[in-house]
């Protein structure tokens, strides 16, 4: 019940910001960068950085951006689809190797009235020390 609230005032709050809560956004990723190690020291792979794969899930639908080798910092001008007030995405980080696939950070975000009012979002889970979205109506 107050979850319900929460988000009628969350909804009424970024409409009268101006932000549609009806019509979404289409949600753009612009940059990810890791930390210079994994969790356990070392390095992401032999001596180098970590080869960056970046999966975004919306719903049912899952876009996986290429590959950026041997970079601890990518940026991206990446259109993923579209999101509204409330829904939830999931993203998942991992260094892509041949064989086995170093995992970064794993994490579930609920897009806010904050959100889409100010037009972007900046993240921090696991070893991703910054993933940057925008949001555009």
């Amino acid at each position: 019940m107050a979850e319900a609230k929460k988000e009628e005032l969350e909804k009424a709050e970024a409409e009268k910001a101006g932000a549609s809560t009806s019509r979404g956004a289409s949600l753009f990723l612009r940059s990810v960068q890791v930390s210079n190690s994994p969790p356990g020291g070392g390095s992401w792979d032999s001596g180098s950085d970590a080869d960056v794969r970046l999966k975004v899930t919306l719903g049912s639908t899952t876009y996986t951006a290429r590959k950026i080798d041997n970079k601890n910092t990518v940026t991206y001008d990446q259109e993923t689809g579209r999101v509204s007030l409330g829904d939830q995405i999931e993203i998942e980080v991992n260094d892509a190797d041949l064989y086995y696939n170093d995992p970064i950070g794993k994490a579930t975000h609920k897009i806010t009235a904050e959100n889409l009012k100010s037009g972007s979002v900046n993240l921090k889970f696991g070893s991703v020390e910054s993933l940057k979205i925008d949001f555009k109506p």
